[in-house]
């Protein structure tokens, strides 16, 4: 499981895909750099990403990123990241209740499911 700040992954992403996925491997690998043409993963290194935002398991996704479309991952990460962290902790709650978000633009995601007024997230069920 990682947290994360979901404003800071925006800002330093600048809303790029690749960067995105670069900085929640980062955050989830913790991987030095090994080189200086690494200095990407240099600057991400002196930031704190701590956030109420979280994947249970990141690995899956990232392991899996490749096989969907970038819009499907991108929105899978912005949906985990409304989550509520304290509810999860409390009542161990993976789901988001789905009035939180437009449904419409999330129905042919093949990482969320809606069931009843809940999303579910594919790799945050295992």
């Amino acid at each position: 499981m990682i947290l994360f700040d979901k404003s800071k992954l925006m800002k330093f992403s600048g809303g790029n895909y690749t960067n995105m996925i670069d900085i929640l491997a980062h955050i989830t690998y913790r991987f030095p750099p090994k080189s200086p043409g690494d200095a990407k993963r240099l600057k991400y290194q002196t930031i704190s990403w701590v956030g109420d935002s979280f994947l249970l398991n990141p690995e899956k996704l990232l392991d899996n990123h490749r096989r969907y479309k970038q819009k499907e991952v991108i929105q899978y990460i912005l949906v985990a990241a409304k989550r509520s962290y304290p509810e999860y902790r409390l009542f161990r709650k993976k789901t988001l209740p789905s009035h939180l978000i437009n449904v419409n633009a999330i129905v042919n995601n093949r990482l969320l499911t809606i069931t009843g007024n809940e999303i579910h997230l594919k790799f945050e069920e295992a």
